[in-house]
């Protein structure tokens, strides 16, 4: 289209050509121009989104001069751009995108220019929870560094509550996101998220970091969703995982961070004993315990990353061990819980004391199991 073609023009020429030959022009001044973000055609759309960004990047003073007091132009290229977040068309995100970060970085009166609690956040998260309408894997990348110019345009007492609402609809995307690729890119925009926010709360001297990790957004629903990787394939088993390792390695790499080892313990261990898993049925448990077992496995326990977790392997094993203990439980189940308890100690060099009672069981069957639960934790523990 010509809405391509002067955008390829104007990335060809240097600065000074793009200025001459959008000086020459009214184009810009044409309220139409601006309200092709809104036509019917997704072609027409990305193309408007694409030349906006390159006017942006090379003639800027065409859409606003930050020294003057018109800002017409500003106002409807703001709308255009931040207005794309409703577009529902994954075929026009990435030129959305592209167009939306190139113009708020190219003009820091952009995003206070509008009312970003009411016009520009409530789409941005209707965007993330409906898991960017199919683009999760090229938009997700972008959600952060978006933030962030919203962060630096937000009056201070806004910002308390932006990174832990995006938390929140980030996770929403984790759930309803389909398809490998897209879940795994929401999984890493979400620790991306959480760290982001960190930073910022520490340097600002704000508690609401605490909140990030203790309160419904955070590590808690993270695992939580990794006892539940082995029953429900909707979750991406691997990213979680992984992305929890990556998280705590980052926090312990941080020295502000790695003071709240203890909220971070905290959120683990919340997840466990509210989990539903754990506590059901016993082929459930099992399950939800391996998975457990092989996130912590992925630490090396003499690695700084350990020390932020370092008394959840042991809840693990208080939490365990009683189904293991319990008459009720399958024989095979109380097996296979007791070999993960085994691994887990083994790895973090824990302890493990079993208390397999005789009462209600046939003799045969406790003195089996007792004597497969002795081999067993002589073979998996180290001395």
């Amino acid at each position: 289209s010509s809405l391509l073609a002067f955008s390829h023009v104007l990335d060809a020429v240097s600065k000074e050509q793009a200025q001459s030959l959008l000086s020459g022009s009214d184009i810009l001044s044409q309220p139409a121009f601006w309200k092709l973000g809104s036509h019917s055609s997704v072609h027409i759309r990305a193309a408007i989104y694409t030349l906006t960004r390159s006017i942006s990047l090379q003639s800027p003073s065409s859409i606003h001069d930050e020294a003057a007091p018109d800002a017409s132009k500003l106002k409807q290229a703001s709308a255009l751009v931040f207005g794309g977040l409703g577009d529902k068309d994954p075929a026009a995100h990435v030129q959305m995108w592209e167009a939306l970060l190139v113009l708020a970085q190219a003009f820091p009166s952009a995003l206070p220019s509008v009312n970003i609690s009411k016009a520009v956040l409530p789409r941005l998260w209707t965007f993330i929870k409906s898991g960017a309408y199919g683009s999760a894997a090229s938009s997700f990348p972008c959600v952060v560094p978006f933030l962030g110019l919203c962060w630096n345009a937000m009056p201070e007492d806004e910002r308390a509550r932006l990174h832990a609402a995006a938390l929140d609809n980030v996770w929403l995307a984790v759930e309803v996101t389909q398809g490998r690729e897209a879940k795994e890119a929401a999984v890493k925009c979400y620790f991306e998220c959480l760290l982001d926010g960190l930073s910022k709360s520490l340097a600002r001297g704000s508690a609401s970091e605490h909140k990030l990790l203790t309160e419904t957004s955070g590590l808690s629903p993270c695992v939580a969703a990794v006892l539940r990787t082995e029953i429900d394939p909707a979750y991406p088993k691997e990213a979680l995982q992984n992305s929890i390792v990556r998280f705590l390695q980052v926090c312990c790499s941080h020295e502000e961070i790695s003071s709240m080892s203890p909220a971070i313990v905290g959120a683990f261990t919340r997840a466990l004993r509210a989990s539903e898993v754990l506590s059901g049925p016993a082929n459930c448990s099992v399950k939800a315990a391996r998975a457990l077992s092989r996130l912590l496995c992925a630490f090396d326990p003499t690695h700084a990353a350990a020390k932020a977790i370092a008394a959840v392997p042991a809840e693990v094993c208080a939490l365990l061990l009683p189904v293991c203990e319990q008459d009720d439980t399958p024989v095979a189940a109380q097996m296979a819980l007791l070999s993960t308890v085994c691994g887990v100690a083994r790895h973090w060099g824990l302890a493990v004391a079993l208390n397999l009672a005789d009462t209600s069981v046939a003799a045969g069957a406790t003195t089996d199991r007792t004597a497969a639960a002795t081999t067993l934790l002589n073979t998996r523990l180290v001395p």
